[in-house]
């Protein structure tokens, strides 16, 4: 892990709250939320399947191993440099208004 990873992973005996995991992978909670609900449910697809499971809950955050974290997001980052795995582009209204739309043949 490298230093600016451990500082904002912060791991307490080994252990990441949902809130420290949300800054590490840039993604909202309510994502990682999402993330876990749809794993437990069998509804996960692609990288999202691979998302660690929590190791339990402390107070009301669950928590992850910070190894499985970080391995994750490794996995997540090379898999978002792929063609299909990248988002969709947002498009500016303004620019999207000059551009010539498809005619049907």
């Amino acid at each position: 892990m490298e230093e600016n990873d451990e500082k904002i992973l912060d791991p307490v005996d080994g252990l990441v709250d949902a809130e420290r995991v949300s800054k590490y992978l840039g993604v909202d909670k309510i994502t990682l939320r999402s993330w876990v609900l749809r794993k437990k449910k069998g509804e996960a697809r692609g990288i999202h399947d691979r998302f660690p499971d929590p190791r339990g809950t402390l107070g009301t955050s669950v928590v992850w191993r910070a190894d499985a974290i970080v391995e994750f997001k490794q996995f997540y980052a090379e898999r978002k440099g792929q063609k299909g795995a990248q988002r969709p582009k947002v498009v500016d209204l303004e620019t999207a208004a000059e551009v010539t739309p498809l005619r049907a043949k």
